[in-house]
C-alpha cells in the first residue's frame, strides 16, 4: 500500500488505486485507505450493496485531479479495498433470509383490503343462472347445535363490556335459521363462538366465555367444531381476481379434500359443487377485482358457498349472505341455502328471508325469541305489537327490540324492548333446550388436525399465484420494468462516466443513487400483489384448507425470484455497459446480485409490515420510514451522523 506524499497530494493511493479528492464543493469524497478512520461500523441494507459496488468500481482505478491538496486530502468515507465482498453479500443474503423466516412466523401465529373489462376463458353463458334445482348428493351426518347460557365478555385492564348475555337456543339440523337484531346485538360474535374460529380482542384485551355449545348434545373443543363447521365470510374479497371461477372451487377442492381421496375425484367434487350452486354458466368467467372486472356480488356470493361445501361441512354458517344484493340475486342465493339445509346440514346465517326459525337478540347480546318463524306473529300480537299489513316481518321485530336514537322516543323503545325481553324470559323454550342436552348422539368429528402437506400444497399454490399474475399483464410485467426503467433515467441524467477530475464523483453519485431507491422498488413490487395473496391464505387457514405459512411464503418466493432476477440483468446492462462503469464478468454478476438482493430484501420488508397491518396504504409509509432510516444511517449519505442513529444502523 502507498500512502500520499506532501508533494504529490492531489492523489490518494491504494495499492494502485488512486481516487481524487474532490471536496471544492463541500461534497462527500470517499477515500478508500486500509486501517484508518471510520471502519466497516455503519452497515445497513443500503450499505452492504452500496460497498460492494464501490470495491468494484474504484480497485484498480486512478483519477487525475490537479490543484486538490491540504486538508481536502484527509476527508471521506473509509472502505477497506481487500475486503472479499463475498463478507457484504452474504449479509444481504442473511438480511433477506431473517426477514422471510420472521414473515414465515408471523403468518402461522400472528391473525390480526380505473376498471378493466376481462373476456371469458371460454364462453358458456351470461352468467345469470340462478340456483340448481338438484340436491347435493351425499348423506352425511345430521348435527343439531344448541348453545346453553352462552355469554362473552370483552375485558381490558378494569374496563369491561357484556357482547353475549347468557343465551339459549337452538339450531336444528336440516333447517335455515336466521340470527337477527340490532348493531352490537352480538350476532357475528356468537356465529364466531358456534364455529369456533379465533377472536381478537385487541392489544392487551382478552374475552371471557361462559356457557356451552352443543352439537347433538355433546361439548367438543373450538379445534373440533372446526373439522365440521363451514364459515362463510360477509366479505367475498379474498379470492383472487383473475382465476375463473371452475379454477377457484377446482383449487378449494384439491387443498380442502383429504389427502387419500384422488384428484379426478376432487375435481368431480369441485363440478358438482358448481352445478348445485348454479355457477355452471359464469364457470370460465374471472373472478374480477377491484381492476378487473368479474362475476356478479351475487355470482360471487355463491362461488364462497361453493368453496365452504366442498368439504361437505354439516353445519354452514354464512354472515349476512344477502348483504348489498338485489331481490332477484338474494332470493337465488336463499335458494342455494335452502338447498344445502335440505340435504341434512345445519345452515345459521345473519339477516336472510326464507328462512325456517329466528333467534332475536337484544342489544347487548340478550335472547328476545328463538324458535321457528311462525310463532313470532301470535307472540308480537300478545304483547300488543301485531305485524301491520304489507310490513316485512324481518324489519317489524327488529323495530320491536331496537332503542330508538330520537330523544323523544328513547323511552318508550326502551320500554317496549325490555317488555319483550322479559316476556321471552318467562315464556320461552330454555326448558325444552336443557331437555336436549340430556340425549347426546353419537358425533364423528372428522380429523381436525390433518394439514395438507408442502408437497401437495405447494405445487397448487404455487400454479394458483403463477396463473393470477400472469393474467394481470400489467401486474406482472411491472415487476420486470420498474428497475430497467429507473437505471434508464440515471443513464439520462449521468450519461457515459467519465475519468477527468470529476469521474470519481460522478461515480460515487451514481452508485449511491444506483443502490438507494432499488429497495424501494422491491416494496413496490410487493404492495402490487402480496395483499391479495395474503388475505387468501389467511382465509383458508381460518376455514379447512389448511397448509403451513412456509408452503406459502416458498410458493411467493418461488414466483417472484425469477422477475426478480430479469429485472437486475436488464438493470445491470444499463448501468454497468451503458453508463460505462468498470466491468468484469465477475463485476458485472456482484451488480446483478446487488440488485436482486436489494429488491429481495425490499420486499422481504414489506411482506413482515403487511402482515402486521392490512391496510397498504399504512403499510407503504413504515416500510418507506424504515428503509429511508436505512438509508440515513447507513454513513453514505453523511459519515457525521448523531451516535444514537449511529447505533440503529446496526
Amino acid at each position: 500500500m502507498h500512502h500520499p506524499s506532501p508533494d504529490n497530494d492531489k492523489y490518494v493511493t491504494v495499492g494502485e488505486l488512486n481516487i481524487p479528492d474532490i471536496t471544492l464543493s463541500a461534497i462527500i469524497i470517499i477515500k478508500l485507505e486500509y486501517g484508518h478512520g471510520i471502519t466497516d461500523r455503519k452497515l445497513t441494507l443500503s450499505q452492504y450493496g452500496f460497498r460492494i459496488v464501490v470495491i468494484s468500481q474504484f480497485r484498480d482505478r486512478t483519477f487525475l485531479c490537479d490543484g486538490i491538496t491540504g486538508t481536502a486530502a484527509n476527508q471521506g468515507l473509509y472502505i477497506d479495498p481487500h475486503t472479499n465482498v463475498g463478507i457484504y453479500i452474504a449479509g444481504l443474503i442473511g438480511l433477506t433470509a431473517l426477514n422471510y423466516a420472521g414473515a414465515t412466523v408471523l403468518l402461522a401465529y400472528y391473525h390480526p383490503g380505473g376498471l378493466k373489462h376481462a373476456n371469458k376463458l371460454v364462453s358458456s353463458g351470461d352468467g345469470k343462472g340462478s340456483m340448481n334445482s338438484g340436491d347435493i348428493h351425499i348423506v352425511r351426518q345430521r348435527v343439531d347445535v344448541q348453545v346453553q347460557n352462552l355469554s362473552l365478555t370483552w375485558a381490558r385492564r378494569r374496563s369491561t363490556k357484556n357482547i353475549l348475555s347468557g343465551i339459549t337456543a337452538l339450531f336444528p339440523s336440516g333447517e335455515v335459521t336466521a340470527v337477527l337484531g340490532p348493531s352490537g346485538a352480538g350476532k357475528s360474535s356468537l356465529l364466531q363462538l358456534i364455529a369456533g374460529r379465533y377472536m381478537y380482542a385487541g392489544r392487551f384485551a382478552h374475552f371471557d366465555v361462559a356457557g356451552e355449545v352443543l352439537f347433538n348434545g355433546s361439548a367438543l373443543s373450538s379445534k373440533q367444531a372446526r373439522g365440521f363447521v363451514s364459515f362463510v365470510e360477509q366479505d367475498d374479497a379474498h379470492h383472487l381476481p383473475a382465476l375463473s371461477v371452475r379454477e377457484t372451487v377446482r383449487y378449494a377442492a384439491i387443498l380442502r379434500l383429504p389427502a387419500t381421496m384422488s384428484r379426478k375425484s376432487k375435481i368431480a367434487r369441485a363440478e358438482e359443487v358448481i352445478q348445485t350452486l348454479g355457477l355452471s354458466e359464469c364457470a370460465d368467467n374471472f373472478v374480477g377485482g377491484e381492476l378487473l372486472k368479474g362475476i356478479s356480488g351475487g355470482e360471487k356470493r355463491r362461488l364462497s358457498l361453493a368453496v365452504e361445501m366442498i368439504s361437505d361441512p354439516a353445519i354452514l354458517i354464512v354472515d349476512e349472505p344477502t348483504s348489498g344484493l338485489d331481490a332477484l340475486t338474494a332470493n337465488n342465493v336463499m335458494l342455494a341455502l335452502k338447498a344445502i339445509a335440505a340435504s341434512g346440514r345445519t345452515v345459521i346465517d345473519i339477516w336472510a328471508a326464507g328462512i325456517d326459525n329466528v333467534l332475536l337478540l337484544a342489544k347487548g347480546g340478550r335472547t328476545a325469541f328463538c324458535g321457528p318463524k311462525l310463532e313470532v306473529d301470535p307472540i308480537c300480537k300478545s304483547l300488543g305489537y301485531p305485524l301491520p299489513d304489507m310490513t316485512n316481518p324481518a324489519d317489524w321485530i327488529l323495530d320491536l327490540i331496537s332503542i330508538s336514537n330520537v330523544s323523544d322516543e328513547e323511552e318508550v323503545s326502551r320500554n317496549r324492548v325490555n317488555k319483550v325481553l322479559e316476556f321471552w324470559a318467562a315464556h320461552g323454550i330454555k326448558e325444552k333446550v336443557d331437555g336436549l342436552k340430556m340425549q347426546p348422539s353419537n358425533i364423528v368429528s372428522p380429523d381436525v388436525d390433518q394439514q395438507a402437506s408442502i408437497y401437495v400444497a405447494l405445487p397448487v399454490i404455487l400454479e394458483r399465484m403463477s396463473r393470477n399474475l400472469w393474467r394481470q399483464k400489467p401486474v406482472f410485467f411491472m415487476r420486470m420494468y420498474q428497475s430497467p426503467l429507473m437505471a434508464c433515467i440515471f443513464l439520462l441524467i449521468f450519461q457515459r462516466l467519465k475519468f477527468g477530475p470529476t469521474g470519481g464523483q460522478d461515480r460515487l453519485g451514481f452508485m449511491n443513487e444506483l443502490v438507494s431507491p432499488i429497495s424501494f422498488v422491491g416494496l413496490l413490487n410487493n404492495v402490487a400483489i402480496f395483499p391479495a395473496d395474503r388475505d387468501l391464505f389467511w382465509h383458508e387457514v381460518r376455514s379447512s384448507a389448511a397448509y403451513s405459512s412456509a408452503a406459502f411464503l416458498l410458493s411467493f418466493t418461488l414466483i417472484e425470484i425469477p422477475l426478480e432476477i430479469v429485472a437486475s440483468l436488464v438493470a445491470a446492462v444499463v448501468s454497468n455497459l451503458g453508463n460505462g462503469m468498470q466491468t468484469s464478468p465477475r463485476i458485472f454478476f456482484e451488480l446483478v446480485f446487488v440488485e436482486w438482493a436489494l429488491l429481495s430484501t425490499g420486499e422481504s420488508i414489506g411482506i413482515i409490515f403487511g402482515v402486521f397491518t392490512q391496510s397498504m396504504g399504512f403499510n407503504v409509509s413504515l416500510v418507506s420510514t424504515f428503509i429511508t432510516i436505512m438509508v440515513q444511517a447507513s454513513g453514505v449519505l453523511s459519515v457525521t451522523i448523531p451516535g444514537w442513529v449511529d447505533d440503529l444502523a446496526w
